[in-house]
């Protein structure tokens, strides 16, 4: 995997966290609040807007969204690959 796709792998990640905030119904400030981090960094983290969130952060929001990183991955990847098949982005 080149810079390139890691990065938006990352940014793929990123909107599956927020997707699993948003269905399990928690706001950024309770989720922010757990994790001892501002609702805007947060925020930020969810767009996508870091290129380099550190490993620590989504390991920390997918235990608190009691599910695998793993996982998180694994829908990310499917869901660039169908974004990338279908020319999306």
């Amino acid at each position: 995997m080149n810079k390139f796709e890691a990065k938006r792998l990352q940014y793929y990640m990123c909107n599956e966290m927020k997707f699993i905030r948003k269905n399990k119904k928690l706001s950024q400030e309770e989720v922010a609040y757990a994790l001892n981090i501002t609702p805007s960094y947060l925020s930020r983290i969810e767009n996508g807007k870091f290129t380099n969130t550190p490993l620590f952060l989504f390991l920390q929001l997918a235990d608190f969204y009691e599910v695998s990183l793993e996982k998180i991955i694994t829908i990310a990847e499917k869901k660039k690959e169908l974004d990338d098949e279908y020319n999306i982005d």
